[in-house]
């Protein structure tokens, strides 16, 4: 799988700074041991990943005991304050830089989640048949507009993280996920 992960960046991205910067991410092209687990992931964009993680904070009124959740509580953030914190800067580059994304077997996208939880389940050996559930999702549409400004903000911001969830949509729409 790290093969097809590596000529897949080399297809997909014809900036070679954008390359560059995302092979860091996929460390040195080398399979997983055998006998060591297959890895598997499902990323959201990154700006969803926020705004989610903002709200559940927002509506977790017993302290977590976490020094972020205190102050983003104690100063009562908003989201673009929380988006563009220097503790939520990049999160999946923070992640991604303990463990090479090109070490995972598989890759999937929140966007296509039913898909991508049946094919993490056939990765690691489980029936597919499993019935996905879907406990996290909001009962109803976030009808909350976004400024496109604060969106580009974030982008620019979380530039890292858009490099290598862009990676893995594109990896996931090639098949190679």
């Amino acid at each position: 799988m790290v093969a097809s992960s590596v000529s897949v960046i080399d297809g997909l991205y014809p900036n070679l700074e954008e390359v560059q910067g995302l092979r860091s991410y996929l460390g040195d092209g080398t399979a997983p041991a055998a006998g060591q687990p297959a890895l598997v992931t499902i990323l959201r964009d990154p700006f969803s990943r926020l705004v989610s993680h903002y709200d559940f904070w927002k509506t977790q009124i017993q302290d977590t005991g976490h020094y972020l959740w205190r102050k983003m509580h104690e100063q009562d953030w908003s989201l673009e304050q929380f988006a563009l914190s220097p503790e939520m800067q990049n999160f999946y580059s923070q992640h991604f830089s303990q463990i090479s994304i090109g070490r995972f077997a598989y890759i999937g996208i929140s966007e296509n989640i039913d898909e991508s939880i049946r094919n993490c389940f056939d990765v690691i050996g489980l029936r597919s048949a499993m019935q996905t559930r879907h406990d996290n999702r909001k009962a109803g549409k976030d009808e909350r507009t976004i400024d496109p400004g604060l969106r580009r903000a974030v982008e620019e911001f979380h530039a890292q993280d858009y490099l290598i969830y862009n990676y893995a949509v594109a990896r996931f729409h090639s098949g190679a996920a």
